[in-house]
């Protein structure tokens, strides 16, 4: 529940909540890299602002320590070599979730990476 109300406050507090939608996914997450297909994508999560349609694929680890070793390998190995020149898509994202320190409020962002 601290979650739904810490979220609800920061959405509204950023003028991002909207009464009349329905969620799919929602989550806070540190933005960790970006790959693009080519220097005519536009940069970064900018991108998220016009977005042609998006896929979110959802890859979890069963524990912390692995985090920074899958991130590492979707950013530095298998997502290059599926953005490509001739890929039909534009560009990847890789975000990680944040540690239960920074969720709850307890160190400053980028403290916990």
């Amino acid at each position: 529940m601290f979650w739904t109300r810490a979220a609800n406050i920061r959405l509204e507090a950023e003028g991002k909540k909207y009464p009349n939608h329905d969620f799919v996914y929602v989550g806070f997450h540190d933005h960790r890299a970006v790959i693009y297909r080519s220097d005519d994508v536009p940069r970064d999560i900018f991108s998220l602002i016009d977005p042609a349609p998006v896929v979110v694929e959802i890859i979890d680890v069963d524990d912390v320590e692995n985090r920074d070793a899958l991130a590492e390998w979707l950013s530095g190995t298998y997502l290059p070599g599926r953005v490509t020149s001739d890929s039909p898509v534009t560009s990847a994202m890789v975000f990680v979730a944040p540690s239960a320190a920074r969720r709850h409020g307890c160190l400053p962002e980028g403290a916990a990476r």
